[in-house]
């Protein structure tokens, strides 16, 4: 072919490029605005005002960015890649942030105006390292590096952030309701908000850098002691900061080991399980974001994508800052460090120091802590005994709740089959072919540690926390980028990994998945609790929001010092609310207390059953501490047109009572036990009692009990109760009342 000659195909290739591009570039605007206008209804919508969402936001810039910015320039780190940088820099300015206000928290001196004294300086400090960046700023320099990307990384780019932002729509604004985000994480978060530092409190050893980051948010707002302050709304939208970091990761990774990082990614997230925990207020999805991005950041050292000009203090900083968060995020972290330090100790030699040094220096940071909480759990007697913090002793595994057995094994592979929406055959073979490619990763150099690293942190799992799948996700996330590059490590390889990706994305049943993908296509509007003013937000948790209800201003719970609740319920009874089920339960219980039982296997002595609850979801009992009930005088005359109910109606008694009571417990001891037999608000008193339909009555042996309340009212002189006897012959041993 002549030199000159054009190839037929090449104008319609160029043409295809450019009709690509525009879109791209079409979809990436887009997304832009569309931040902007959600910012702005959320904005608009906050019964507040807007000053909590900008709070937020101007602190959440801080600690993404600041740190991390600053140290780079410090350092003079160079770095080609703009994805490697944004890494770094979000990576690095979160751990530094949570490592300064742990230590701050530790010694007692966090203090809200040393808080806000860190935040400036670190403000500072952020802009004096975004002075390069701004003057080195061109669009020809965005454009050319837009330019030189592969259309499949633009493509994957645009999914990845696309994801993202349904992600972050999903989230903000809505409460944090799963079970550990609501009863642990986020308590530890706005007890240590409230606190000025660690003290005698003994958290059974849990690692706190997402408690002690996003504390931050409370401490300087002053909001640790509301029930669902815009912090926490806004909080749950900043956990998608972590599944940024996670993409980010694993981009990094995907160009230095050649394989499409939405694969990985994509199969990551159309597990049930996994996409569950995204999120939602949970330390797993952060900590597999830090270990991939630790894994990446050593990734792209050893390949040279990171020139230190010999800085080894700055490099020992850097990767002691990001083995921290990885120790410090949760406890089988801790399993991971010797994998990363290996990592970074194979050759060339002066990492091997950098290794030593960032290990020894992480060793430091977190063994006091764990020190502490050894010493408190050892001497429980020495601890902080108020029931009202989330207090538990330290246990190094939970194997108590799971026996590591073979058919154990069998439930464990099987549930997370099912999570994939996968048959159990068909499930068994993709495992299996699974299975063969982690095998062809330790056949590789460049795969080899991450298959070990994988497969044994998943096997230390099953014998250790394989109560629950959320344990194992970092290794599950290693393994499957380990599947991913061995299947495409081939040229041929790579045109499978794209097909399966794209039969992934198209036909396999992730619903979740599109729906967050569609989700930045459709009207964004506020959730419910967004818009709730702050004193009626709880109600937007039901049937939570009821029983609080139920329980804070009615005149049981009125006189209640402490309103236990064996669920994340105790979160929204704030500040009375105490958990049932933690080490420090029912200490200083007072009598008049109310225990709302919905998980515990036995009743402490002393609590007396008054109520079963209705309109709360599952069936729920009501008790008291210590209720004293008095005998009082009861009119009993049967109901007219039936034999099988009789009305009561409790009167006045010189000896017992004044005047008619309008809110109290009533009790009715009959001769002997029967089933069937109920007690029930009469008609007319019910109706002026605002709770009466979420109340029915709690037997107990052979005495009936029921709450009442009604405000005064000349038409209702004294409370009746209608006693259903079943067709059974009945008879009333004694009446009794406990009034508030």
């Amino acid at each position: 072919m002549a030199k000159d000659s054009i190839h037929p195909n090449k104008p319609f290739a160029a043409i295809s490029a450019r009709v690509f591009n525009g879109l791209a570039l079409t979809a990436l605007a887009y997304l832009a605005l569309r931040v902007c206008w959600v910012a702005s209804v959320l904005l608009r919508h906050l019964p507040e005002g807007p000053a909590p969402v900008l709070r937020f936001l101007l602190i959440a810039a801080i600690i993404c960015f600041a740190p991390g910015l600053g140290l780079l320039r410090l350092w003079r780190v160079r770095l080609p890649s703009l994805t490697n940088k944004l890494l770094l820099v979000l990576t690095l300015s979160l751990s530094a942030s949570a490592l300064l206000v742990w230590q701050l928290y530790f010694f007692g001196l966090y203090t809200k105006p040393i808080a806000l004294a860190m935040l400036l300086l670190l403000g500072g400090f952020g802009l004096y390292g975004l002075q390069p960046a701004i003057a080195s700023f061109s669009l020809a320099n965005g454009r050319n590096r837009w330019n030189a990307m592969p259309a499949a990384q633009r493509l994957s780019l645009l999914i990845g952030l696309l994801f993202l932002q349904g992600l972050f729509e999903t989230t903000v604004g809505a409460p944090m309701s799963d079970w550990d985000a609501l009863v642990s994480w986020d308590k530890w978060t706005v007890d240590m908000a409230a606190r000025n530092g660690l003290g005698q409190y003994l958290m059974g050893g849990y690692p706190q850098w997402q408690p002690a980051l996003h504390s931050l948010f409370y401490k300087v707002a002053g909001t640790s002691a509301d029930v669902l302050p815009a912090e926490h709304l806004l909080l749950h939208g900043f956990n998608v900061v972590y599944v940024a970091i996670l993409m980010l990761a694993l981009w990094s990774l995907g160009r230095d080991l050649r394989l499409p990082w939405l694969l990985p990614a994509t199969a990551y997230a159309l597990h049930r399980g996994a996409f569950a925990f995204l999120a939602n207020g949970y330390v797993d999805t952060p900590l597999a974001a830090f270990i991939l991005a630790t894994c990446a950041v050593i990734v792209a050292v050893k390949r040279g994508a990171m020139n230190w000009q010999g800085n080894t203090p700055a490099a020992v900083i850097l990767f002691a800052l990001l083995f921290f968060a990885v120790a410090f995020l949760k406890g089988n972290g801790l399993i991971w460090l010797p994998f990363l330090a290996v990592g970074l100790f194979l050759p060339p030699r002066r990492a091997r120091r950098i290794a030593l040094l960032s290990l020894g220096i992480t060793a430091l940071l977190v063994l006091p802590y764990f020190l502490h909480q050894h010493v408190y759990s050892q001497h429980p007697q020495l601890a902080e005994t108020s029931p009202f913090l989330h207090a538990f002793s330290l246990q190094l595994t939970h194997a108590r709740l799971f026996t590591a057995n073979w058919a154990h094994l069998r439930d464990v592979t099987a549930n997370f089959i099912s999570a994939c929406s996968l048959p159990i055959a068909p499930g068994l073979t993709l495992l299996a072919i699974c299975a063969l490619l982690i095998l062809a990763g330790f056949l590789q150099r460049r795969l080899a540690l991450f298959a070990l690293a994988g497969t044994t942190t998943l096997g230390i799992w099953f014998f250790t926390a394989s109560y629950d799948l959320r344990n194992a996700l970092a290794s599950l996330l290693i393994l499957m980028l380990v599947c991913a590059a061995s299947l495409t490590r081939a040229k041929a390889g790579r045109w499978l990994g794209g097909a399966l990706l794209a039969i992934l994305v198209l036909l396999a049943p992730g619903a979740q998945i599109r729906q967050t993908l569609a989700r930045p296509f459709r009207a964004f509007s506020p959730p419910r609790a967004w818009l709730l003013p702050t004193h009626q937000r709880h109600m937007a948790l039901r049937p939570w929001g009821d029983i609080r209800n139920l329980l804070y201003d009615t005149p049981w719970g009125q006189p209640a010092t402490h309103l236990w609740a064996s669920s994340g319920l105790y979160r929204l009874l704030a500040p009375r609310g105490a958990y049932a089920m933690n080490d420090n339960s029912f200490n200083n219980v007072q009598p008049g207390d109310l225990l709302v039982d919905e998980s515990l296997r036995s009743i402490p002595e002393g609590f007396t059953p008054i109520a079963t609850l209705h309109k709360t979801g599952a069936a729920t009992q009501l008790f008291i501490y210590q209720p004293v009930f008095r005998p009082v005088q009861a009119d009993i005359r049967q109901l007219p047109d039936t034999d099988t109910a009789c009305i009561i109606t409790i009167t006045p008694a010189p000896s017992t009572l004044t005047s008619a009571p309008h809110s109290g417990i009533v009790a009715i001891t009959l001769d002997s036990p029967a089933a069937g037999i109920t007690l029930e608000l009469a008609p007319d008193f019910a109706r002026a009692n605002p709770y009466a339909a979420y109340f029915s009555c709690a037997r107990d042996h052979a005495t009936l009990r029921l709450p009442f309340y009604a405000p005064e009212s000349p038409d209702l002189p004294a409370p009746r109760f209608i006693l259903r006897t079943a067709n059974q012959p009945v008879r009333i041993r004694q009446a009794a009342l406990y009034d508030f």
